[in-house]
């Protein structure tokens, strides 16, 4: 599925000549966003603060393509989710001072494409900040904000 998606994806970028989407310094292009991959594990609060230091925030899937093409990335790049909820990357939403609702962590809009895994968000109280991973299913679950776990950044880019 993800290559039948990047091959379309390539394809309309061939036929109607779109150009390559440039990013910030530390930024990868990756489908219509600048992502930043952190190799360092950090709790959620920590992994807000050095997005916001590069210009960006934690990121968030905004449909499902999108969540296809960065899972497909971090999985090129090594982050290795095999390990349930273990293996998991901090992302851009959180239940801070209004649970039990998550919310996006930047503007603290509802989230517009809720993409939770199974039997989440779970209902307990001392979770309140999102990461993503393949536990029990691919997709969000909230967690401990102070647990140690990767993290993504998110930026626009621009075309020439």
């Amino acid at each position: 599925m993800v290559k039948q998606v990047l091959f379309i994806l390539a394809f309309f970028g061939f036929v109607f000549g779109l150009q390559a989407l440039l990013c910030p310094s530390k930024f990868t292009p990756v489908g219509d966003k600048c992502l930043y991959l952190s190799r360092t594990k950090v709790n959620w609060y920590v992994a807000a603060r050095q997005c916001r230091k590069l210009g960006g925030s934690l990121l968030m899937f905004d449909n499902e393509i999108e969540a296809i093409i960065t899972t497909a990335y971090l999985l090129n790049e090594g982050v290795s989710f095999n390990d349930s909820w273990r293996s998991s990357v901090w992302m851009g939403l959180d239940s801070l001072g209004q649970y039990p609702s998550f919310v996006l962590s930047k503007t603290g809009d509802p989230i517009s494409y809720p993409y939770w895994g199974k039997d989440q968000p779970s209902s307990n109280t001392n979770e309140l900040c999102g990461a993503y991973a393949n536990y029990k299913s691919w997709g969000y679950f909230n967690n401990a904000c102070t647990y140690l776990a990767l993290f993504v950044c998110e930026t626009r880019g621009y075309y020439p």
